[in-house]
């Protein structure tokens, strides 16, 4: 008869935590004085217990959640790790 009709229920991806997005790997090279950026939200990512155990894209989540935020503290590391940052970045 005529109603509402049925959509089909999907599984809500209920985040369980938050999740750091760099690799340890990227971060090991910046000096200590400046590993505290690394400790912003943008850095984190909600992902639930079985997201969590697959393979994705950490970086791509947080560029969609986080966008230029993310952007300038991934140019930051990139810069950090090269040693490129100019000499007075850090003014206030």
């Amino acid at each position: 008869m005529g109603g509402v009709p049925r959509l089909p229920v999907r599984r809500l991806c209920v985040p369980g935590g938050w999740q750091w997005v760099f690799p340890d790997g990227e971060v090991r090279s910046v000096p200590t004085d400046q590993a505290w950026r690394l400790r912003h939200p943008e850095a984190f990512a909600p992902l639930c217990d079985r997201c969590r155990k697959r393979k994705i894209d950490r970086r791509a989540l947080a560029q969609a959640i986080w966008g230029p935020r993310f952007a300038g503290l991934a140019r930051w590391l990139e810069a950090a790790r090269a040693e490129t940052l100019p000499p007075d970045w850090d003014r206030r």
